[in-house]
C-alpha cells in the first residue's frame, strides 16, 4: 500500500513540473520576438511568398542604414547584386522544393557602405496544408572577415617589399644577438656585403665602435627581460673607417615564427646641425612675439603684471614699466567686473586654456575697448605663471550681420527639411509652416495667408484631446509625442506623430513649436510584424548563434540548438546546473564571467564581450557573448546570445603579429614630409621621401627655397598657393608641378599644417607624388569626350542599321523609330513616334499581345534581357512577317528602368528555308529507315541458307572426306571457308544496322571501367603479342553503353591485329574541349597509305597489304556509324611503317536521337 501512494505522489510530482516547465517555455517563446529583433547580430529577415520583406531585426536595419518602414514591403532583390538574383532564385526553389534548410549560400548585397558580402542560412515556411506561405533567412556579414584575410596578406606582401626599399638601415637580429636579416641600404651605406655579416653575432663585427657594442649589449639585456628600450645613439663605422651618427630604434617582432628584434638606424649626423640653427632660432621666435598683432602679456596667479609686448602697450594704454609689479585687475578693470574675470580666468590645471571671454578694459586715458581674452596657466622654474592673449573685438556690426545671415540659413534649412515643421500660438493659429506641410496636407500658401488654424487639420472628434495638450504645453508641463489622425484639405486621413514644445519669451510662454511626422507606413508595418510575430520564434530554435537563459546566480533555465553545439551536450543535462559548476570557462575568464554577472544583478546589460568556452569533449571555442537582465513576471532572468568567434580569433593573432611587422618599418616610409619657413619659405628639413621625388640629395634640399623647385611659368600662381597655406586659406593643393633636379617635370598633391618645433614654428607640407594619377585624369579626360564621339557615332548608326532598332518607354510609347523599322513593317517614323497604336497594328490578335506586353513589362520590372525571341508581325500592306527579337532594359540617370530598346531582325525568309529543310530531313530520315530495315531484313534472310551450306560442307569433310580425292576435299574446304566469311561479313552487316536501333537504355558509362572490362577480355591476346596498353584519365558519359564498348573494341582490336612489331603498344588518350571530348587511339602498327585513309571507314573495304589478315573490313565502317550517331566525327593521321591514330569526338551535349 506504501509502495502504491509513493509511486502516486512521485507521479504527481513530475506532473506538477512538467505543467510548471510548459508555462515556462510558453513565457520564453512569448519573448521571443524581443530576443530577435534586438539580441540577435546577425541579420535576420523574413520574406512572403511573393519574395517582399515582411520581416528585419536591429541587426539587418543597421546593416542596410535605412528605417525598418522603407525597407518592409519591399522586394529582396531590391538589395542584391545583379549577377546574384538567378543565384538567389535557384537556391529558393530548391528550398521549396526539397522543403529542407539551405545553408552557407553567399550572396552580394548592395547597402549604403558599399557592396557586402553574407553568408545565409534559410527554411521555407507552409501552412498547415503543405502551401509555401514565404521563407525566414539569418545572415552573417563575411566582409570584414574576406577584408581581414586580404589585409593579411597584403601586409605580408609589403612588408617584404618595404624591407626591400627603406632608405634608413634595419637590421633584424635574434634575442641572443646573431645578424638574421641585413636590409640592402644598410648594405650600401655601410659597404658591408650581406654574406660577410648575415649568421654572425654583432660583436664579431666591425660595423660599430666598441663604446656602441657596449651600450647595444646592454639595451638587449634589457628587451631580453622585457623591458622597453628607447630609441639611443650609436657610432657606425663604414668598411672604409667613416664614423657616421644613427638613432637605433629597437623594436620586437616575431621573425620565421621565433622572437627577434628589430633595429632601424636613422642617420642624426645632419639633425644634430639643424639642432644649432633651431636654437639660434630662438630669438626669431621672440621677435614675433613681440611684434604679433595680438596682446600678449605674462602675469602671477594674483594678477600681477610680469611682462608684456608692444600690442599690449597699444591696446592699454600703459607702458609696460608703469605695469609691472602692480595689479591688473586695479588698474585696468571696473571693480564690478572683477569677480566674474576671477572666476572666468581661475587657473584650475595647468596647460588648459580658460577663454575666449570678452570684458571692458580701461584705457590709460579713460576710454574703454571691448577686448576677447584667453589665459593659460603654465610652470617657469617652479612657480606658476599665467599667459595672455587678447584682441580688440569692439565691432559688432559683423557680429549682427553674421546673426541675420544665420537666421536666414536656418528659415532655409527649415523649408529644405522633409518633415513638417510648424509653430503655432496658444489658440492654435499656425504661425509658420515650411513647404513639407503643404505637401503633406493639400493645403497652399495662399490658404496659409489667410490664416489656418493647427485644429482644423485634425479630425474633429480629436481636436479636444489637443486643445487640451495645448493648455498642458503652455503651462509648461511636459508632453511627449502624440499620435493623432490627421486631415487633409481634401478630407482624405492619415495617422501623424506630433512633437512639439513650448515657445517662451520672457517669462511667458506664447506658443508652441514641432513636427509632424507621416507614419503611415510604420502603423502598416506595425500591423504586418503583429500578424508574423508567431512564425518568428522558431527562429530562435533555429538561429546560427547560441541562445540560452539562466537567472542571476548563473543557473541555466534553457537554450537553443546552437547553444547545445556551444557546450557539446544536449540542453537537458545542463538545465538546473550552475555554470560555474560545469567548469565551463578556464581560470583566467573566471572573474570576468563573475563580475558579468554582478552587472546583470544591477540591471545593466554586458557585452558584447569575448570569452573563452571549454566545450564537454575538451576542446575550446572562443565566443562573443551578449546578455541581457529582462523581468518575467516579477522575476529577473538572464538572456544570453553567444557567436563562434574561434576563427575570427585566429585570423585577427595573426593580422596583429603581421601588423606589428609591418607599422615598425612602415612608420619610417611615408610621403615625403618638410618642415617651411613661412616667412622665407625656406625647407629647414624633409624626410628620404622629398628627396627621392625632387631627385636631389638632403643636404642640397635643406636651406632651399619652394621656389627653387617650380617652373618659372609658374612662379607667381605657386607663390599665391604658398600664401593661402601660410594664410590658412587652403590645406590642400592639388597637381602641383615639380622640376626635379634631372629637370624632368612631375606633380605633387600638398596638404600642410602649423606645427611648433621647438620654440619656432613651421608650416608642415606633406607632399605626395600624383604624376601617374594626373596622367590617368588626363587620360579619363579624352577617354570621356571619345565616348561622346562615339555616341554620336552609335546615333547614326542606329539609324542607318540594317536591322529593326525601337526604343518604347515605361508607358509602352515608341520613342525611337530606325530606317530599318520603316522598311521592314512599312510604318513611318511619323506614325508611330509618341504613341502606343502601333502594338495595335503590328500584333492584331489580343492573345499574343497580351503575352507581348507580359514579357516587356518583365523586362522593365526584373531587369532582364530577351534573347532570340520569336515574334510574327502584321505589316502595313497586310502581309506577315517573322522577327527573332532582342530587347534590354534602359537605365536612367538614377539608376532605375526607363524603357527598353528591342532590335529585330526579319527572319522570315529563313523560316521559309527552315520548313523547307526540315521536309527534306523527314524524307531523307524515311529513306534511311527503310534501307535500314531492308539491310537488316535481307542480312538476316540470308544467314539461314548459309549456315544449312556451311553444315553440310562440314559433315561432308568430317563423314565423307576419306573418300575424296585431294581437289575434292580442297573444293569442300573453299566453301567452307567462303561461307563463314560471308557469314562474318552478314553479321557486321547486322551489327552496322543494329547502330541507331533502341536495343538498350542510355545510361552513365565511367569509361575507365569500360576499357578495363575491353583489356580484360583481350588479356590473353595482348599477352600473346607481347603488347602494353597505356589509357589516359577518361571521364563518365551518357550513352549506350553496348556501342562505347563496341567502338573501343573494333579500335584496339584493330592496333592489335595491324602490328608487326616485337612489342606492340597502343595508346587511348582524352582531351577535354571547349564544345565536346576528344579521343586518340595510337598504335605503332604497319599503318596506312595516304590513298586509303578515306576509304578504310567504307563498308568492306581494306586497305592493301602484304600479308592477308583475318576480318571482313566492317569494323571501321562501324566505328563510323557509332561515332555519328552521337554527333561527332571520326579520322585517322597515319604514316605507312610506323603506326597510326584513330582520332574521334563526341559532343558535351551528346547527340540521342530518336531510334527506330
Amino acid at each position: 500500500m506504501e509502495r502504491q501512494v509513493s509511486k502516486r505522489k512521485r507521479r504527481l510530482a513530475e506532473e506538477d513540473g512538467e505543467t510548471v516547465r510548459e508555462d515556462y517555455v510558453k513565457k520564453m517563446r512569448d519573448s521571443y520576438p524581443l530576443i530577435i529583433r534586438t539580441l540577435m547580430q546577425d541579420l535576420i529577415v523574413s520574406i512572403d511568398k511573393d519574395g517582399d520583406i515582411v520581416f528585419l531585426n536591429d541587426a539587418a536595419v543597421e546593416f542596410w542604414g535605412k528605417p525598418s518602414e522603407e525597407i518592409i514591403g519591399t522586394h529582396f532583390s531590391n538589395y542584391l547584386y545583379p549577377e546574384d538574383v538567378e543565384k538567389l532564385e535557384n537556391n529558393l526553389q530548391e528550398m521549396i522544393k526539397s522543403k529542407h534548410q539551405i545553408k552557407g549560400f553567399i550572396i552580394t548585397l548592395k547597402t549604403p557602405r558599399g557592396v557586402k558580402k553574407v553568408a545565409w542560412n534559410a527554411q521555407a515556411v507552409f501552412d498547415d496544408e503543405g502551401n509555401y506561405i514565404g521563407a525566414q533567412a539569418t545572415g552573417k556579414d563575411l566582409t570584414e572577415l574576406l577584408r581581414t584575410e586580404e589585409e593579411l596578406k597584403w601586409s605580408q606582401r609589403h612588408l617584404q617589399r618595404l624591407f626591400e626599399v627603406l632608405v634608413d638601415p634595419v637590421v633584424i637580429v635574434d634575442m641572443n644577438g646573431n645578424i638574421l636579416e641585413f636590409s640592402q641600404s644598410a648594405e650600401e651605406i655601410l659597404g658591408f656585403p650581406r654574406e660577410e655579416l648575415v649568421g654572425k653575432h654583432y660583436l664579431e663585427t666591425d660595423a660599430v665602435t666598441d663604446k656602441s657594442k657596449a651600450m647595444i649589449m646592454k639595451n638587449l639585456e634589457k628587451m631580453k627581460k622585457g623591458k622597453y628600450v628607447s630609441p639611443f645613439n650609436v657610432e657606425a663605422v663604414t668598411k672604409d673607417g667613416e664614423k657616421l651618427l644613427y638613432e637605433l630604434t629597437p623594436a620586437k617582432l616575431m621573425y620565421n615564427g621565433e622572437p627577434a628584434i628589430l633595429g632601424i638606424f636613422h642617420n642624426i649626423t645632419e639633425q644634430r646641425k639643424v639642432e644649432e640653427k633651431l636654437r639660434t632660432s630662438e630669438e626669431r621666435f621672440k621677435y614675433f612675439i613681440e611684434n604679433a598683432p595680438e596682446a600678449i602679456w605674462v602675469q602671477d596667479v594674483n594678477g600681477i603684471f610680469i611682462d608684456g609686448n608692444k600690442r599690449s602697450e597699444e591696446l592699454t594704454g600703459y607702458k609696460n614699466e608703469e605695469l609691472i609689479g602692480k595689479n591688473m585687475l586695479d588698474i585696468l578693470v571696473s571693480p564690478e567686473s572683477v569677480p566674474r574675470l576671477l572666476e572666468a580666468f581661475k587657473p584650475d590645471k595647468l596647460e588648459e586654456i580658460s577663454g575666449p571671454n570678452e570684458l571692458e578694459l580701461i584705457k590709460k586715458d579713460g576710454s574703454t575697448v571691448i577686448v576677447e581674452a584667453s589665459t593659460i596657466p603654465v610652470e617657469r622654474d617652479g612657480k606658476i605663471e599665467i599667459i595672455g592673449l587678447a584682441r580688440d573685438v569692439t565691432s559688432r556690426q559683423k557680429a549682427e550681420e553674421a546673426l541675420r545671415e544665420s537666421e536666414m540659413q536656418f528659415r532655409e534649412l527649415i523649408e529644405l527639411l522633409p518633415t513638417v515643421v510648424f509653430e503655432a500660438d496658444t489658440t492654435g493659429k499656425l504661425t509658420l509652416v515650411n513647404n513639407a506641410a503643404f505637401d503633406l496636407f493639400g493645403y497652399s500658401q495662399q490658404d496659409f495667408d489667410k490664416g489656418l488654424n493647427a485644429f482644423q487639420m485634425l479630425v474633429p472628434e480629436q481636436r479636444d484631446r489637443a486643445k487640451k495638450n495645448i493648455g498642458e504645453i503652455a503651462s509648461r508641463k511636459t508632453v511627449g509625442p502624440t499620435e493623432y489622425t490627421a486631415l487633409r484639405k481634401d478630407g482624405s486621413t492619415f495617422p501623424v506623430l506630433i512633437h512639439s514644445s513650448p515657445i517662451i519669451r520672457g517669462d511667458n510662454v506664447v506658443g508652441l513649436r514641432g513636427i509632424i511626422v507621416d507614419i503611415t507606413e510604420r502603423k502598416k508595418s506595425e500591423n504586418a510584424l503583429k500578424e508574423s510575430e508567431e512564425r518568428f520564434r522558431q527562429l530562435v530554435e533555429f538561429a546560427p548563434e547560441a541562445i540560452y537563459v539562466n537567472d542571476l546566480d548563473g543557473t541555466f533555465i534553457d537554450g537553443n540548438r546552437q547553444a547545445e553545439e556551444m557546450i557539446g551536450c544536449k540542453r537537458e543535462e545542463v538545465i538546473g546546473k550552475n555554470m560555474l559548476d560545469l567548469n565551463m570557462f578556464p581560470e583566467e575568464y573566471l572573474p570576468q564571467v563573475i563580475e558579468g554577472m554582478e552587472i546583470n544583478k544591477r540591471g545593466e546589460k554586458t557585452g558584447p564581450e569575448e570569452l573563452e568556452v571549454i566545450r564537454r569533449d575538451g576542446s575550446r571555442i572562443f565566443v562573443e557573448n551578449t546578455s541581457i537582465p529582462v523581468e518575467r513576471e516579477g522575476k529577473i532572468e538572464v538572456i544570453s546570445i553567444a557567436r563562434d568567434i574561434t576563427e575570427r580569433k585566429k585570423m585577427e593573432n595573426a593580422l596583429k603579429e603581421s601588423e606589428e611587422r609591418f607599422r615598425t618599418i612602415f612608420e619610417g616610409a611615408t610621403d615625403g614630409i618638410a618642415a617651411v619657413d613661412p616667412k622665407t619659405m625656406k625647407i629647414v628639413f624633409a624626410n628620404p621621401k622629398v628627396s627621392e621625388i625632387l631627385g636631389y640629395p638632403l643636404d642640397e634640399l635643406l636651406n632651399s627655397t619652394v621656389i627653387d623647385f617650380v617652373p618659372k611659368n609658374e612662379l607667381s600662381l605657386i607663390i599665391q598657393q604658398f600664401q593661402n597655406h601660410v594664410g590658412g586659406k587652403t590645406d590642400v593643393t592639388r597637381y602641383i608641378p615639380i622640376v626635379r633636379k634631372d629637370k624632368t617635370l612631375v606633380y605633387g598633391d600638398i596638404r600642410s599644417k602649423f606645427m611648433n618645433i621647438g620654440d619656432q614654428q613651421y608650416l608642415m607640407a606633406f607632399l605626395r607624388d600624383v604624376t601617374e594619377q594626373k596622367k590617368a585624369e588626363e587620360a579619363l579626360r579624352r577617354s570621356e569626350e571619345d565616348a561622346k564621339r562615339l555616341l554620336e557615332f552609335q546615333k547614326k548608326a542606329i539609324d542607318t542599321a540594317t536591322v529593326w532598332v525601337n526604343l518604347v518607354d515605361s508607358q509602352g510609347n515608341v520613342i525611337l523609330w530606325n530606317r530599318a523599322a520603316e522598311a521592314i513593317s512599312g510604318y513611318s517614323h511619323e506614325e508611330m513616334i509618341g504613341h502606343k497604336k502601333m502594338w495595335k497594328r503590328l500584333y492584331p490578335d489580343p492573345e499574343h499581345r497580351a503575352k507581348l506586353f507580359a514579357i516587356g513589362k518583365e523586362i522593365l520590372t526584373r531587369e532582364k534581357r530577351l534573347e532570340d525571341f520569336e515574334s510574327t508581325i502584321r505589316c502595313k500592306d497586310g502581309s506577315m512577317k517573322n522577327i527573332s527579337w532582342y530587347s534590354t532594359v534602359v537605365m536612367d540617370e538614377k539608376g532605375k528602368p526607363a524603357a527598353s530598346i528591342a532590335v529585330g531582325i526579319d527572319i522570315t525568309d529563313r523560316k521559309r528555308a527552315e520548313e523547307a529543310i526540315k521536309e527534306a530531313n523527314r524524307l531523307l530520315k524515311k529513306s534511311n529507315e527503310e534501307l535500314e530495315s531492308y539491310t537488316y531484313v535481307v542480312s538476316h534472310d540470308l544467314k539461314a541458307p548459309l549456315r544449312t551450306i556451311k553444315s553440310f560442307g562440314s559433315f561432308l569433310l568430317e563423314d565423307y572426306g576419306d573418300k575424296l580425292d585431294e581437289t575434292g576435299q580442297d573444293y569442300l574446304y573453299r566453301m567452307v571457308n567462303a561461307s563463314s566469311r560471308m557469314d562474318s561479313m552478314i553479321e557486321s552487316l547486322l551489327v552496322l544496322s543494329r547502330v541507331g536501333r533502341q536495343f538498350n537504355e542510355i545510361e552513365k558509362v565511367d569509361l575507365n571501367k569500360l576499357l578495363e572490362e575491353i583489356l580484360a577480355d583481350l588479356e590473353a591476346t595482348i599477352k600473346e603479342r607481347n603488347a602494353e596498353v597505356v589509357v589516359d584519365k577518361l571521364p563518365t558519359l551518357s550513352v549506350r553503353r553496348v556501342w562505347k564498348r563496341q567502338l573501343f573494341m573494333n579500335l584496339i582490336s584493330n592496333a592489335l591485329k595491324f602490328n608487326e612489331s616485337k612489342t606492340p603498344k597502343i595508346e587511348v588518350l582524352y582531351e577535354a574541349r571547349e564544345n565536346g571530348h576528344l579521343f586518340k587511339v595510337r598504335d605503332n602498327g604497319i599503318g596506312i597509305e595516304k590513298k586509303y585513309l578515306d576509304r578504310i571507314f567504307n563498308l568492306f573495304e581494306r586497305g592493301t597489304t602484304k600479308k592477308t589478315y583475318e576480318g571482313t573490313g566492317a569494323g571501321l565502317a562501324i566505328c563510323k556509324k557509332i561515332v555519328e550517331h552521337l554527333g561527332g566525327k571520326i579520322w585517322v593521321e597515319s604514316t605507312p611503317g610506323k603506326g597510326s591514330t584513330f582520332l574521334f569526338t563526341i559532343p558535351k551535349e551528346v547527340k540521342q536521337a530518336e531510334e527506330t
